[in-house]
C-alpha cells in the first residue's frame, strides 16, 4: 500500500489491493492509524493448481501449497468474503462501497442481491426471496422436536408441530455476514396468523459464519405444519457504526442441528401434550384404586350397620317412648293451666260487669239529684 493511497484514504472512502501473505503489515498500520480499513477477501480460487493456471503458470507468480492455503486462511477472516465471477465479485464489491458511505440503514434489493451473488451476507438464497429491504427465509431440512431430529426430503417434505410444543427449525438459508452488517429476523405475518411465535433472539451478530436456527412455539390447539422450502421468517440487514469482532461463538460454522443439539437430545421439549396425557393416566389409574377402596368400604360398612340395626332399633325406640310419655305429661300440667286461667278470667269479667252497671246507676242518680236542685232555684 503507497503513502499516497493513504492520504486519499484521509479524505475520502478508497480501495486498494493487499497481499494476503503480508497482512500483518495492514495490521500494524491499522493499530496506529485514525483511518478506518475494511478488508475484502476474494475467495475465489479453490486451489493451488487453479492458482497456478490463473497466472498462467508464470514461476514468479506461481504459489507454493502451503503459501496457497496460508494465504486463503488469511482471506476467510476478512471483514467480508466475496465469492463467484468477476461481474458479482465487481457487483458485490460497489454494494459494499455503498454500504460503508451510508452507515446506520437498511440493506435494500440491489445490495443484498449483490452479496448474495458473491457468496456473501446469505448462501444458498434464491433472488424471488429477496423483497425490498429484507430477505424471506425458507425452512430447510432439519426439525428437532420431542427429543429427535426429524429429516425433510422430497418424499417427506412436512413435518407438523404438534399443538402446545416448540420445534427448532433450520433454515435452507445459510449467513456470512460481513462484520460490518447484522441482522434481525422475526416470523411472516402467514406463519404468526396459524399461531406459531418465534421465541429465541431475533440479532444475528456481525461476522457469523453458519447456519440459522429458529424456535418455534405451537400456541395452537391444532398441529401446524412446517413445510420444507415454505418461507417462514422475515430477515433484515443493517450496518453497524464500524466492523466488529468477527463472531466466533460455539455456533460459528454450525450447519446441522446434531451438532447443536448433541448435549440437550435428552430434553423433551415440546412433548406437553404427551405429558398432559401421561399425568392424566396416572390419575385415572389413582381414581380407579380409590374408587375399588371407597366400595369396598361401603360394603363393610352396610354389614355392620345391618349386623347392628336391631339392636339400634330397639333403643332408639326405647328412647323416644320416654320422650313422648314426658311430652303428654307436660300437656295435662299445661291444659290444666290453661282451664284455671280461663276460670278465674269469667270471675274477673262477671266483677266487672256488675261494677260497671253500679258506676251507671250512681251516675243516674247524681244526675237525677243535681236536676232537682236546679228546678227548686
Amino acid at each position: 500500500m503507497r503513502l499516497s493511497e493513504v492520504e486519499k484514504a484521509n479524505k475520502d472512502a478508497c480501495i486498494t489491493v493487499f497481499d494476503p501473505l503480508a497482512i500483518e503489515r495492514l495490521h500494524s498500520f491499522v493499530q496506529t492509524s485514525p483511518i478506518e480499513v475494511v478488508t475484502i477477501g476474494l475467495d475465489t480460487i479453490e486451489n493451488s493448481r487453479a492458482q497456478h493456471e490463473r497466472v498462467d503458470n508464470d514461476a514468479a507468480r506461481r504459489m507454493s501449497d502451503q503459501d496457497f492455503n496460508k494465504a486463503r486462511e488469511v482471506i476467510t477472516k476478512c471483514d467480508v468474503v466475496l465469492r463467484g465471477d468477476a461481474t458479482h465479485v465487481l457487483d458485490a464489491v460497489k454494494a459494499i462501497g455503498q454500504i460503508l458511505h451510508c452507515r446506520g440503514g437498511v440493506l435494500v434489493r440491489e445490495q443484498i442481491e449483490a452479496l448474495m451473488n458473491a457468496g456473501a451476507l446469505i448462501t444458498h438464497g434464491e433472488s424471488n426471496s429477496i423483497r425490498p429491504a429484507s430477505y424471506d427465509m425458507r425452512i430447510g431440512d432439519q426439525v428437532w422436536c420431542q427429543k429427535s431430529i426429524e429429516t425433510l426430503s422430497d418424499t417427506t417434505p412436512t413435518f407438523h408441530l404438534p399443538p402446545y410444543s416448540y420445534a427448532i427449525v433450520i433454515a435452507k438459508e445459510e449467513a456470512r455476514l460481513p462484520t460490518f452488517i447484522t441482522g434481525k429476523f422475526d416470523l411472516k405475518v402467514s406463519m404468526f396468523l396459524s399461531g406459531v411465535i418465534l421465541s429465541n433472539g431475533p440479532q444475528i451478530d456481525p461476522g457469523y459464519d453458519g447456519t440459522l436456527f429458529c424456535l418455534l412455539f405451537n400456541s395452537n390447539s391444532q398441529a401446524v405444519p412446517l413445510t420444507r422450502g415454505e418461507q417462514f421468517a422475515t430477515i433484515e440487514f443493517a450496518t453497524t457504526t464500524r466492523p466488529a469482532t468477527k463472531y466466533s461463538q460455539k455456533y460459528a460454522l454450525a450447519q446441522r442441528l446434531e451438532g447443536v443439539m448433541q448435549r440437550n437430545l435428552s430434553n423433551p421439549g415440546g412433548t406437553i401434550m404427551a405429558m398432559i396425557d401421561s399425568q392424566m393416566a396416572d390419575i385415572r389409574s389413582k381414581l380407579a384404586r380409590l374408587d375399588g377402596i371407597f366400595w369396598g368400604s361401603i360394603a363393610v360398612v352396610n354389614a355392620v350397620l345391618i349386623s347392628f340395626a336391631g339392636a339400634f332399633c330397639v333403643f332408639f325406640l326405647t328412647i323416644m317412648w320416654d320422650r313422648v310419655k314426658d311430652a303428654e305429661s307436660r300437656a295435662d300440667k299445661l291444659k290444666a293451666t290453661v282451664e284455671s286461667v280461663e276460670g278465674r278470667g269469667e270471675k274477673l269479667t262477671a266483677a266487672s260487669t256488675e261494677a260497671l252497671a253500679a258506676i251507671a246507676e250512681a251516675r243516674a242518680k247524681a244526675l237525677e239529684e243535681i236536676e232537682k236542685a236546679r228546678g227548686t232555684k
